[in-house]
């Protein structure tokens, strides 16, 4: 296939870049795309609890449905504003790699306790393919998977920052999985791996 000059996205010795470029944009869209799963989790919950009666009330008046439909609020508003932060950085033509990495990790972390609590608070009903709550928790893992549950932190930018990321190299990891080992990477700065976790 022949590709004319006007056709290029970016240079042609810039592939790099321009993959780059569009990646950070599919993650901040995904993340966005999660933050519409857990609003749409969040309402058919808090109507369902609002209609389920147990005791002559409806379930939404009890402390612990309330104080879990709380929770999942919370972390639909987190993952909402990362989100949102990190596209209006890409926006801005900003550095956005921070911003990417926490809207990724209230995307992965956040959405997923987000569908869980919509399950659970839905009870039998809530794993039935019938009802539209399955398909909150469908996408929310699909998410969850293509964001990437562990995301390796930002290098550290700073001469503090890799001593500080070597000196954690030093000793035993926190999860139990043994002494870990440290990786570095062109232009990347030192990372920490211990029994598999990034840190």
């Amino acid at each position: 296939m022949t590709v004319g000059r006007d056709e290029l996205v970016g240079r042609v010795d810039q592939g790099t870049e321009v993959t780059a470029w569009i990646t950070d944009l599919a993650v901040a869209g995904l993340c966005s795309v999660q933050a519409g799963v857990c609003e749409a989790a969040l309402r058919l919950t808090a109507r369902y609890t609002s209609e389920r009666s147990q005791f002559n009330a409806p379930i939404a008046t009890f402390q612990a449905v309330a104080q879990r439909m709380a929770d999942a609020y919370i972390d639909t508003e987190a993952v909402r504003l990362t989100a949102w932060q990190a596209a209006w950085r890409l926006d801005q033509e900003l550095p956005a790699a921070d911003a990417l990495a926490v809207a990724k990790f209230w995307a992965a972390h956040g959405g997923q306790r987000v569908v869980h609590a919509a399950q659970h608070l839905h009870g039998g009903i809530g794993v039935d393919t019938d009802y539209p709550v399955h398909r909150c928790f469908r996408w929310a893992k699909a998410l969850e998977l293509a964001l990437g549950r562990d995301h390796p932190p930002p290098a550290p930018r700073s001469e503090a920052g890799r001593r500080a990321a070597r000196t954690r190299a030093d000793g035993p990891s926190d999860t139990g999985g043994g002494w870990g080992t440290v990786a570095s990477a062109p232009d990347a700065g030192v990372r920490w791996c211990a029994g598999g976790s990034w840190w």
